[in-house]
């Protein structure tokens, strides 16, 4: 069958043309022209087909029939025709070795039109369908990626032809994926791309990629570089960037990608491009994962017998979701319009550093809006990225807009907010002389960051020090979809929790697990709870996870009641624990009573873990770990744990 179907391509353009010509020329109606009927299909499970079933179509005859003249049938996928068969014995068609993606097919008859007195011609019906087809398969998280196969086939990498490849002699620990300088390419662009993965089912928490990088370069050009991109709606959008400015060693990426991944299908990649492979020796990644995270409370602390009650007293925090929200300095009104003396082009922005950006890891700025003042300006709406608005992440010329008042312009695609980058949103203004069109509002302006202005495009500039003008532009930028905020105030970014808000959980989270010595002895929805201390109570200790729609968290740091008069301090203190932070090694100077020491990362998971039996010196070598908050837990031969906080910082 397959064979006959590959023969009768040409054929099949053949009647297409004949049909439109017949159609156009002699007027033959595709309605006389009788359907295939019942047209389906599916996409039996476990296969890589689609099984294309109808019936024959009727002449409408009592007793029905086939209509005169009919050859056989034409079939679409996606708008191309793909195949043409014989009416006998053919009423079914396997479209074998699909790839992932969806389908639209649609399946028309094909006539020879001598009975219809055209002699020679061909002619088609009304096409019958559509029927849609979903093969879109993917792979669900968690997704782990060590190169461990020495194949990029095992989990369906794709890779561009040229000079990506396994290592198997270089790694954290090796093997590991290598984009290397030979053979030497220039103005190139190559990438390893993941196969798909779905964030569709996740309810709740965010997702995260992680992944180990390290570059070793020959020349210290700057012209070289290795991009992360996330596959989102069409668009690849930027999440890391590296460059061949100097050599690094390996390193731990973890960066938050909800806003791209959440709710979708999506793939990522690694991208190797430049103007001469020659420059680097190559770029190496390895440890590559994509998991879905389930925030645990944090800020976790215990106090016994509070007010003279025999009680232990748990509290903690959570984090909090906000709505999306826009970014501004402004204070959402127009006061005053500015233009150039004579003329001209000058760009005109608002910044956000790092710091006020922290807690929107994996959001997106996806709408920007401004005030123009007249009509005679031409605005191209841009985003930057970095420091002094060092890249052009985003530029659109617009067509049309409304004076004197707010204009609201969505991007497409979104700019993606990356980590350790500030973001700079605006336009370019071009106008002429006696014209003021950039709206600001009635100020004080916040200096540096709502009223910057560049005169070239490279350097800016406070707009109060090269004016009298003391205002924020009218500028606002909308992010969406990002994670979780922590508690607190974010009064540089105009927005304020209220202690209402402070108390409100994630909107997805259900309720928060106790546990005593990790057994689970109770839940609530509260951000407290009090267990009875009987009075010959032992020593315990506590932590508590929170319970989302379709997750539980890692456990929250741990903090011990101890049965003895001696504080939780004390006792501390008579284990002694320098330098911390610290990002080589971590002296420990225990006590006798010490039998076991535990490192948990800030996910709850053990890192290291040691039985103590002679000497009571130790050096916890942490360099291979990375950046952020560790708990070491001491346990005594009693059975007593003490907790410790320690920082890794490098």
């Amino acid at each position: 069958m397959i064979n006959q179907l590959a023969k009768s391509r040409s054929l099949l353009l053949v009647l297409v043309i004949a049909l439109t010509s017949v159609i156009a020329t002699q007027g033959i109606e595709a309605q006389v022209l009788y359907p295939p009927l019942n047209f389906q299909g599916s996409i039996p499970p476990g296969t890589d087909y689609a099984h294309l079933t109808w019936d024959h179509p009727d002449n409408g005859a009592p007793g029905g029939g086939l209509p005169d003249g009919i050859m056989g049938y034409n079939l679409y996928r996606n708008d191309t025709a793909i195949a043409f068969f014989i009416v006998f014995p053919a009423n079914e068609y396997f479209d074998l070795n699909l790839p992932s993606g969806v389908y639209t097919y649609y399946l028309s008859a094909v006539y020879d039109l001598s009975a219809y007195g055209f002699p020679g011609e061909t002619g088609e019906s009304m096409k019958q369908g559509p029927v849609q087809l979903d093969f879109t398969y993917w792979y669900y998280l968690p997704l782990v990626e060590e190169f461990n196969t020495g194949s990029f086939e095992t989990n369906e990498w794709t890779v561009d032809p040229g000079n990506w490849r396994i290592s198997g002699s270089s790694g954290n620990d090796a093997p590991s994926a290598e984009f290397y300088h030979s053979p030497v390419v220039t103005y190139y662009s190559q990438a390893l791309t993941s196969h798909f993965i779905s964030g569709n089912d996740i309810i709740d928490g965010g997702i995260v990629c992680d992944f180990d990088i390290k570059l070793n370069t020959t020349y210290n050009t700057g012209t070289e570089f290795l991009v992360v991109e996330v596959l989102k709606d069409g668009y690849w959008i930027k999440i890391a960037e590296y460059c061949n400015t100097a050599s690094f060693d390996w390193k731990n990426e973890s960066i938050i990608i909800n806003s791209l991944a959440l709710g979708s299908i999506f793939q990522f990649r690694f991208r190797a491009y430049g103007t001469n492979s020659v420059n680097i020796d190559n770029w190496l990644v390895d440890n590559i994962q994509v998991y879905r995270e389930c925030k645990p409370p944090y800020n976790f602390n215990i106090w016994a017998n509070p007010n003279n009650v025999p009680k232990v007293w748990l509290r903690w925090q959570h984090t909090i979701t906000y709505d999306n929200q826009w970014l501004h300095w402004d204070d959402g009104m127009n006061h005053n319009a500015v233009g150039l003396n004579g003329g001209g082009t000058f760009s005109a922005a608002s910044r956000f550093p790092v710091h006020l950006l922290k807690d929107h890891a994996g959001s997106s700025l996806t709408k920007i809006r401004f005030f123009p003042v007249g009509t005679e300006g031409i605005f191209t709406l841009k985003v930057w990225r970095g420091e002094n608005a060092s890249e052009l992440a985003y530029s659109q010329l617009l067509d049309s807009y409304t004076p004197n008042m707010w204009n609201e312009v969505v991007l497409e695609p979104p700019v993606f907010i990356l980590p350790d980058q500030e973001l700079w949103f605006g336009y370019t203004l071009i106008h002429n002389d006696n014209l003021y069109p950039a709206g600001v509002d009635k100020g004080p302006a916040d200096r540096r960051f709502g009223d910057m202005i560049s005169l070239d495009g490279v350097v800016w500039e406070s707009l109060n020090d090269i004016s009298d003008i003391d205002g924020n532009w009218n500028l606002q930028g909308f992010i969406e979809n990002e994670y979780t905020a922590k508690s607190g105030q974010l009064s540089l970014l105009q927005h304020s929790l209220s202690e209402e808000n402070l108390n409100k959980p994630e909107r997805n989270l259900r309720f928060f697990n106790i546990y005593r010595d990790d057994i689970l002895i109770d839940s609530t929805e509260l951000l407290e709870y009090f267990d009875p201390l009987p009075p010959s109570s032992p020593s315990r200790c506590y932590t508590v996870t929170a319970v989302y729609s379709d997750c539980e968290s890692p456990s929250s740091e741990e903090d011990c009641y101890y049965a003895t008069n001696i504080s939780n301090d004390i006792i501390k203190s008579a284990n002694k624990i320098y330098p911390n932070p610290s990002g080589d090694v971590v002296n420990l100077e225990l006590t006798s009573d010490i039998k076991q020491l535990v490192v948990y990362n800030n996910m709850g998971q053990v890192v290291y873990e040691q039985e103590i039996t002679g000497d009571k010196n130790l050096q916890l070598d942490v360099r291979s770990y990375k950046p952020g908050p560790y708990l070491l837990k001491l346990i005594t031969h009693n059975g007593e744990r003490i907790v410790n906080k320690i920082a890794v910082v490098h």
